[in-house]
C-alpha cells in the first residue's frame, strides 16, 4: 500500500494491509489533503498517543465495567471506517452489538467507569 521515499532514511513498506483498507486509507488522505504516508504517520501517532494515556484495550470478557470512553472510541472508529467505504466484518459488528449491550447493563447498575 504504501511506499514512502524519504532520502535521509531510505524507504519502506507496509505488506499484508487489506485492498479495503488501502483503499480508505487513500481516500481519506485526498480528502485531507495531505500524502498517504503522512496519513498514515499521523493516524499511528494518534493510536500512540492513545495506548499511552490509557485507552490500552478494550476488553469485553470479565466482570470489570466497561469504559465509557473505550466504548465511545470502539464505536467511533467503526463509524469512520463504515464512513469512509471499508466493509465491516461480521465479527467485529458483532463484537459493538455485544459492547454496547454491556454498556446499557452496566448502566443500569451504576457500574460504568469513566
Amino acid at each position: 500500500m504504501v511506499e514512502e521515499s524519504n532520502t535521509e532514511k531510505g524507504s519502506w513498506s507496509i505488506r499484508g494491509v487489506s485492498p479495503d483498507i488501502r483503499q480508505a486509507v487513500s481516500t481519506q488522505a485526498k480528502k485531507s489533503g495531505i500524502p498517504v504516508g503522512q496519513y498514515i504517520e499521523q493516524a499511528i501517532r494518534e493510536k500512540i498517543k492513545s495506548d499511552r494515556n490509557g485507552g490500552k484495550s478494550l476488553t469485553i470478557v470479565g466482570k470489570a465495567p466497561v469504559s465509557l470512553q473505550d466504548a465511545n472510541e470502539f464505536v467511533g472508529m467503526i463509524a469512520t471506517l463504515a464512513g469512509a467505504g471499508v466493509e465491516i466484518p461480521p465479527t467485529l459488528s458483532r463484537n459493538a452489538v455485544s459492547l454496547l449491550n454491556r454498556v446499557g447493563r452496566d448502566v443500569r447498575k451504576g457500574t460504568t467507569s469513566a
